[in-house]
C-alpha cells in the first residue's frame, strides 16, 4: 500500500492543478517503515515547506530565471575548469619560457631585469618566421652596401615558407656576400638557442628560394620573364611579394622611429615602389 501511495502522489504531482510535491500521508504502514526511509520523508516535508515559503517559488518568471541561473553556474564551472587547465599548461611551458628568455638575454634583446633593449623593441616591430636573425642582420649593417633591389631580395628569405628545390643564382657579388652573412647570423642564433636548450618543434631555416625571383622583379623584369627562372607557382610568388611589401613597411617605420636610420628607411621606401606594380598590385589575377 505504501508503494501505491507513493505512485498516487507522484501521479497527482504531474497534474497541472497541483503546485509542488506534497508530503506523504503515513498511517497504518508507519510501523513497517525503516528509520532511514522515515528520515527521508521528514526531509522531503521540510524541503517542501521551505520551497512553498520561498518567494522565488511563487514568481511567475521562476522557470526562465532558473534557466539563467543554471547557465550562469555552468559558465562559472567552465571558467574554473579552463583556469585550472591553463595553470597546468603554463607550468608545463615554464621551462621553455625560461630557456627563450635566456636566449633573449644572451643576444641582447632584454636586460637582466627583463626590460626591452633597442634590439628587442625592433624585433617586436618586425615579427617574421625568424625575427632574431633578421634583427641581427639589420643591426650588423649588412644592408648599408646593398641597393634597394638587393635589400628586398635578401628580406625574401624571412617571409618565404614553402619548400623549394630551386638553387637561385646570385645576380650580384653583394647578394652573394649578403646571403652568406644571413646564413652565418642564422647559425649564431641557432647556436644560442641550442646552448640555452630551446626545443623547437619546427626548426626555422633560412629559405633563399625566392631571392633571384624577387631581385629580378624589383629591377623591373616582367612576371613572364621571372617565371622562367623558378618552379614556384605564380600564386605563391604573388603572396610572397605582398608579404614582403608588408615587411618593408614595418621595417621602414621601425628604422625611422627606433633606429633613426633614414638611409635604410629610404631604401625600403624605394623597394616598396619596385615591388608594388601589376600584376602583384591588382586585387586578382583573374580580373586582368
Amino acid at each position: 500500500r505504501l508503494g501505491q501511495e507513493v505512485a498516487r502522489t507522484c501521479t497527482d504531482h504531474d497534474s497541472p492543478a497541483r503546485d509542488g510535491l506534497p508530503a506523504l500521508q503515513i498511517s497504518k504502514q508507519f510501523k513497517e517503515i525503516e528509520n532511514e526511509f522515515y528520515e527521508n520523508i521528514l526531509k522531503q516535508r521540510d524541503l517542501s515547506r521551505a520551497l512553498a515559503a520561498n518567494k522565488c517559488h511563487r514568481c511567475k518568471l521562476k522557470e526562465p530565471h532558473f534557466q539563467q541561473a543554471s547557465r550562469r553556474d555552468q559558465v562559472v564551472r567552465d571558467i574554473e575548469e579552463y583556469s585550472f587547465s591553463l595553470n597546468d599548461e603554463s607550468l608545463y611551458l615554464l621551462p621553455l619560457l625560461q630557456s627563450k628568455m635566456a636566449v633573449l638575454r644572451k643576444l641582447g634583446y632584454i636586460e637582466e631585469d627583463q626590460t626591452l633593449t633597442l634590439k628587442g623593441r625592433f624585433a617586436c616591430e618586425v615579427v617574421t618566421s625568424d625575427e632574431l636573425t633578421l634583427v641581427e642582420v639589420i643591426m650588423s649593417g649588412i644592408a648599408t652596401n646593398l641597393e634597394p633591389a638587393e635589400v628586398v631580395s635578401i628580406l625574401s628569405s624571412f617571409i618565404f615558407m614553402e619548400k623549394c628545390e630551386d638553387e637561385p643564382e646570385d645576380p650580384t657579388d653583394n647578394m652573394r656576400h649578403a646571403k652568406q652573412a644571413v646564413a652565418d647570423w642564422h647559425r649564431t642564433v641557432d647556436a644560442a638557442q641550442k646552448e640555452c636548450r630551446v626545443q623547437m618543434e619546427d626548426p626555422v631555416t633560412v629559405n633563399f628560394g625566392l631571392t633571384q625571383v624577387v631581385y629580378e622583379w624589383a629591377v623591373g623584369k616582367t612576371f613572364a620573364e621571372i617565371m622562367t627562372c623558378t618552379t614556384v607557382q605564380e600564386g605563391s610568388i604573388v603572396r610572397a611579394i605582398l608579404r614582403l611589401n608588408e615587411l618593408c613597411k614595418k621595417m621602414k617605420a621601425a628604422a625611422e622611429r627606433l633606429l633613426g636610420d633614414t638611409a635604410l628607411a629610404e631604401k625600403l621606401e624605394q623597394a616598396e615602389s619596385f615591388l608594388c606594380r601589376p600584376p602583384v598590385s591588382i586585387p586578382s589575377l583573374y580580373l586582368t
